[in-house]
Parts: structure tokens; sequence; C-alpha cells
């Protein structure tokens, strides 16, 4: 059993093209089964890999459990899929820390959201990358709102960014 301990944190757009230096730019496909299970399909260099993931809250926090399914495996399953969302992933690993920073593209906007996954019991990251440090729109901690399941839900990605841009321009 995995308690997945993470935080995100919302991003302006060009937080992505800082972070390209950490790692490679991958395409990840997100595609939601209902009751706490998922399969995504992650692209990068031409290769693709498929996880089929289940998730569920306990008293202890959120038990996620990914294991590897077969194009085969996918594509049976494929017609249950009730939503998904798309995105650009890059990833890379601080010590016992590991960072995805992802890129949102709809018709209202983009935006990036990163987060880390650190050890259980750790309330916050050790190191915080620069990029992520300069071009902090919202902290969004564990807020529900801001998973991908949620933002997966038609027209929420949409929402989303037209919240963002909303917040970028009161920055400004």
């Amino acid at each position: 059993m995995a308690i997945e301990n993470e935080l995100k944190y919302i991003l302006r757009p060009e937080a992505f093209k800082a972070a390209m230096e950490k790692g490679e730019v991958r395409k990840i496909e997100q595609h939601y089964l209902g009751d706490g299970l998922r399969m995504r399909r992650d692209t990068a260099n031409g290769e693709t890999s498929i996880t089929f993931t289940f998730k569920r809250r306990v008293a202890s926090g959120l038990v996620e459990i990914e294991t590897h399914i077969s194009d085969t495996d996918y594509a049976l399953l494929f017609p249950t899929v009730t939503h998904g969302i798309s995105k650009q992933r890059i990833s890379f690993t601080s010590g016992d820390e590991h960072w995805d920073v992802d890129l949102f593209e709809t018709s209202a906007g983009s935006f990036v959201m990163a987060e880390v996954e650190m050890p259980d019991g750790q309330l916050a990251p050790k190191w915080i990358p620069e990029f992520v440090s300069e071009n902090l729109i919202l902290p969004v901690g564990t807020d529900l709102e801001w998973s991908n399941a949620a933002m997966a839900q038609p027209g929420a990605l949409e929402k989303a960014a037209l919240r963002i841009n909303h917040l970028i321009e009161l920055l400004a």
C-alpha cells in the first residue's frame, strides 16, 4: 500500500519552458473509468507505456496502486471511459522528492501545475525549484478541486484556465 503525499502549485505558462531543462517532455493522456480507476497513456520519444491506477481515500490518506497494462487491456477498457484529460509533462527527482510539471492547453488558455510527491509524513518540500517560486500564482496544496480527475470533468479545465488567467491579470 502506498499513501500518496503530494502538494500542488499553479504556475504561469512560461514555467513549463523553464522546466524543460530538468527533463524530457512527455505526452500524457489520462482516462477515468469511475470508482477511483484510471488509465494513463504516457508517450515520450516514440515509446508508449500504459498504467492502470486505483486510488482510494482512507483514514490515513490517499492510497494509490499502479500497474502497467497491455495495449489490448487498454483497448478493452477504453469503451468504459467516463472522462479524460491530456497534458504535457516534465518529471524529475530531487533527493526523495519527485516533481511533475504539467502543461494544460485549452481553448480558454494554458496553465502549468507543478506537483511534488514527498515521503509519507513530510509536510513540505525540502527544496522548491526556482522556476516554481518565480512563476507561482497559487499554491493549491491538496485541494481536490485541482486534482486531474476533477479537471477532467467536461468544461472544468477551461474554467480553471479562465480562473488562472484572471489571477494572472490581477497580479500584473
